[in-house]
């Protein structure tokens, strides 16, 4: 199954969480409506993508390509 790894991270207000894939397959980020929510982060088969987070809050997002692939970023 596909999965981001880890699944949850919590940081600070303002910081930065950075996406990798390097597995070749197509993957992307798309945050829950939600004030604060960073920009989605679109289809990537390689590479890296950083989003900043200026609001506390919790922000779920998945991938769109794979059902189940979900994940959080607790912002406090």
């Amino acid at each position: 199954t596909h999965s981001f790894t880890p699944a949850g991270v919590s940081i600070q207000r303002a910081g930065t969480v950075t996406w990798h894939n390097n597995t070749g397959l197509v993957h992307n980020v798309t945050f829950a409506p939600a004030t604060g929510a960073p920009a989605n982060v679109p289809d990537l088969g390689e590479g890296s993508v950083a989003r900043s987070f200026n609001t506390v809050g919790t922000f779920n997002y998945r991938c769109t390509n794979h059902s189940g692939m979900t994940g959080h970023v607790i912002v406090r």
